[in-house]
Formats: structure tokens, sequence, C-alpha cells
């Protein structure tokens, strides 16, 4: 994933305030969220799930979602 976050953060600009990212699972938003942390820190940064129902069992992707905050921080 460091990979993809140092093509990106060329590109991403974030406020230096407590930063709350709406998840839903997907990887554009897995993608902000990644970048969210590790331009803000883990200590800075809520995520959220939100289910847009959108995809085929988005409804139990909140566990991608979690998992993936755990492992960032």
């Amino acid at each position: 994933m460091s990979e993809l976050i140092s093509s990106l953060a060329v590109r991403a600009r974030f406020p230096n305030d407590h930063l709350h990212c709406a998840v839903s699972g997907g990887a554009d938003s897995l993608a902000l969220l990644a970048l969210a942390v590790h331009f803000a820190g883990p200590d800075r940064v809520t995520a959220w799930h939100i289910d847009h129902g959108l995809r085929a069992g988005s409804a139990t992707e909140s566990g991608l979602v979690s998992a993936t905050a755990t492992q960032l921080g």
C-alpha cells in the first residue's frame, strides 16, 4: 500500500484539523482513508463506514473498513 500512497501523495492536500472520512469500502474511499492517515496521522483521523447501497454486498463491507482502519492505525 505504501507505493500507492507515495504515487498519490504528490497530488493530495489535507487540512490540519481532525479529519472525518466517509469510507464505503470501495477502492477510492479506502485510498482517501490511507492518504488522510498518511498526512494527518492516525490520531487525527476518524473513519466512518457509509453504505451507499450501490454494490451487491456493500452492507457487509463495514468489516473491511474496520480492518483497514485498524491496519492504518
